[in-house]
């Protein structure tokens, strides 16, 4: 098997294609890069230069042209030679008489001092010269009548034994990621992608810039064409997978798979990364990787030092997780696939361990605001409407079956799909999730310890806890979805008056601990959100909410009102149970309240 930085570069022939040539914003080329190829090239050639007066091998010629490039001149080779005294002892000993086309190209003995020389050049795939039949995309494979015609004619011998290649040998395609796949014609045919054979059951995409073909005894080099990483490109290849293979996909997900780099790529077990890192946590380092079948996965890699039982317990909860949501059919909780290591039989005091994550989602719920996706006015009501059934539905199931999530936050939500058709979430991030206390307990407050500042319940880190917690974040997330701007919350308690064995939590976490919420809220009811009616965006700009059900609605309040309410401080008193039996009832800006009343319903 050939390394494809071994393979000789199909860009850097004796004659390139000029620009303007055909295959200038090719996707991909092809080219030959074995004599025999070389040969059955030049014989194609010789095959279309023949002239005919049938209209139909005309239109059958001009179609073949639409998907090769051709010297202008022959090239000297030195394996052609060999080719040619191969071929020319197979026909003198075949009994079997050879049609006109093929017997214009048949080798003739020559000096063995003379040079060869052939047409040389390359096929090519291109979005703007589509296959005669789209959605099944590029047939390769000999020539046997002209009433069935390949897109790419590898060669006019049928039967050849030398050639070894079928009518049918294979077939390219777009695929949905945007690279080329590779699909074997039939079982008996043999198409191999540098060394393995392809069977025609299953689709090969092509992840690396780089990759050798054979087909029978004819060996190509695939690669990337300058085309495929030209500015513009990624939108025309989203128009040609919408309109011509009816394929609805985003420019973000097409944003994972770019053309692979002609420097070359990184592979982690069965996993090729396509991207650099696209997140960064305190967890470790995310990278999106594609396997040979076009599986997207996200991949976290974390290193492991000497105390490996955290990384151990992590490993255990998301394989638990992966086990319920497989049990399940749950696809909007992420599932780990499997663990990767660079040691394996933990003699060292340090490792990299990657966890493949299923979904790599191709934005999260940040990215959909940031970049308005969610539209505006009632359009972005529903999208916020959708958004939220989907993360109370997959927040239901954790519940159900005894998990919390314990950071539901923007960034944590992925967007599995969202297209006209569908849209789907997928909760990321359950690397700290954590088994439900039993039914009337809660689980010890950890200030400090785990969560992300804004969108942390006040009782993770003040009071016990358990699964309602998920209350706030999901009421900041509606508020910050419907408000459309990040949601601000001021803390004004001292950092000494929070029970916590470290008091340098506060200033690790610049702000101060949020110790001036009210009491947890009442638990959401999933009903709610199918019947509730939501606030329109006017609406939502109330300056007084205390009177939500019954003030006038100020159509002309601006967002500078929001934003100034917004920064209004929270004045009320922190209160314990040994200051007073009941808590006064909180002074909030009008945002926080919204956020409040929302959540409740």
């Amino acid at each position: 098997m050939m390394d494809s930085d071994e393979i000789p570069s199909s860009q850097g022939t004796v004659e390139a294609p000029p620009p303007g040539s055909s295959s200038e914003n090719a996707t991909a080329i092809l080219t030959p890069s074995n004599d025999e190829a070389r040969w059955a090239f030049k014989e194609v050639v010789d095959w279309l230069q023949e002239q005919t007066i049938d209209p139909i091998e005309i239109a059958c010629k001009e179609h073949t042209r639409k998907c090769m490039w051709i010297s202008s001149k022959l090239q000297p080779d030195p394996g052609a030679r060999r080719v040619a005294r191969k071929l020319l002892e197979s026909f003198s000993s075949s009994s079997s008489s050879i049609s006109s086309a093929q017997g214009s190209s048949s080798p003739h003995r020559q000096d063995d001092e003379t040079p060869y020389e052939i047409w040389t050049g390359h096929y090519f795939l291109s979005i703007d010269e589509s296959p005669r039949m789209p959605r099944k995309g590029w047939t390769v494979g000999s020539l046997r009548d002209i009433s069935n015609l390949n897109d790419i004619v590898l060669t006019i011998h049928t039967k050849h034994k030398m050639y070894q290649v079928r009518q049918r040998q294979a077939t390219f395609q777009i695929h949905h990621t945007g690279l080329v796949c590779l699909r074997s014609g039939s079982e008996r045919a043999t198409t191999r992608i540098n060394g393995s054979q392809v069977s025609a059951r299953d689709v090969c995409v092509l992840k690396e810039n780089a990759v050798e073909l054979t087909f029978g005894a004819l060996c190509y080099r695939l690669e990337y064409a300058r085309g495929s990483r030209a500015e513009g490109y990624t939108a025309r290849l989203q128009h040609y997978l919408s309109d011509t293979l009816d394929s609805q996909v985003s420019q973000s997900t097409l944003a994972l798979t770019p053309t692979p780099s002609e420097q070359g790529s990184i592979t982690i077990g069965q996993w090729t990364l396509t991207t650099g890192t696209i997140g960064v946590g305190g967890s470790g380092r995310v990278s999106v990787g594609m396997n040979r079948a076009g599986k997207l996965v996200a991949l976290k890699r974390i290193h492991v030092g000497k105390d490996r039982e955290y990384a151990q317990q992590r490993r255990t909860r998301l394989e638990s997780l992966a086990a319920l949501c497989a049990r399940y059919d749950e696809e909007r909780i992420l599932r780990l696939v499997e663990v990767i290591t660079d040691e394996v039989r933990a003699t060292n005091n340090h490792a990299d361990w990657w966890f493949v994550l299923d979904p790599a989602a191709e934005s999260t719920l940040v990215s959909l605001h940031v970049e308005k996706r969610l539209g505006e006015g009632n359009e972005r009501t529903l999208n916020t409407r959708t958004v939220l059934i989907e993360i109370l539905e997959a927040t239901q199931f954790l519940h159900k079956h005894g998990w919390i999530h314990g950071d539901i936050k923007p960034p944590n939500v992925g967007i599995r799909n969202w297209s006209s058709q569908t849209r789907s979430i997928v909760l990321l991030d359950l690397d700290d999730a954590q088994k439900s206390p039993p039914p009337g307990q809660t689980l010890p407050a950890r200030p400090g310890t785990d969560g992300t500042i804004g969108w942390l319940a006040p009782e993770r880190e003040l009071d016990g806890y358990n699964e309602t917690d998920v209350q706030y974040g999901l009421g900041i997330v509606d508020a910050e979805e419907n408000l459309s701007q990040p949601f601000i919350i001021q803390r004004l308690q001292p950092p000494g008056s929070i029970s916590s064995p470290d008091s340098s939590v506060a200033s690790a976490r610049k702000y101060d601990p949020p110790t001036n919420f009210p009491p947890p809220l009442s638990r959401l009811q999933f009903e709610a959100l199918h019947n509730a009616p939501f606030t329109s965006d006017r609406a939502l700009k109330r300056r007084n909410v205390d009177d939500y059900s019954d003030a006038p609605e100020d159509l002309n309040a601006n967002a500078e009102e929001v934003d100034e309410g917004k920064e209004e401080a929270i004045t009320a008193s922190c209160y314990t149970e040994s200051q007073c039996s009941s808590p006064p009832k909180p002074i909030l800006t009008p945002p926080y309240r919204l956020h409040m009343l929302r959540a409740k319903f």
